[in-house]
């Protein structure tokens, strides 16, 4: 129903075929962006319900999927239990989140100032995860005409 492309790609892996991520700035493809956040959780939801064929065609993708969901959520409940674990898993994340963010803005030759939305992305982030991963896995999403 959902993620065809990430679906065909481990189809491919799973066939032994070589899967590579293509830098060269000429195999880049631009999408329009959606136009609210409704259409981006529906969008998003849809993505993530294909979960379930992640765990068959892709055990350790499954588990990396697992663990952003687990690395975004379980600090904020550490927070109560033993907050300076909670703190030091959110520290950590922030580094590396932030030198993967810069990388990534290298890589792709983007802008580095929009570096200054991270903040507001690392607040909401748990929350969009949350709604995302559910609506996932109760698949409930709407397709876009």
């Amino acid at each position: 129903v959902s993620g065809d492309d990430i679906n065909l790609m481990q189809l491919f892996r799973k066939s032994k075929m070589k899967v590579e991520f293509a830098f060269s700035t000429h195999s880049f493809v631009y999408t329009k962006a959606v136009d609210n956040l409704l259409q981006l959780l529906r969008q998003r939801s849809r993505w993530a319900s294909n979960m379930k064929w992640q765990i068959i065609l892709n055990p350790e993708f499954f588990i990396y999927l697992l663990s952003v969901f687990f690395v975004t959520i379980l600090p904020i409940i550490l927070l109560f239990k033993c907050w300076w674990l909670g703190l030091g898993i959110i520290f950590i994340r922030v580094i590396l989140e932030f030198q993967f963010l810069k990388l990534g803005y290298m890589v792709f030759n983007e802008e580095k100032n929009r570096l200054k939305f991270y903040p507001v992305w690392f607040i909401l982030q748990p929350v969009y995860i949350f709604i995302v991963t559910f609506l996932g896995i109760l698949n409930i999403f709407k397709w876009e005409k």
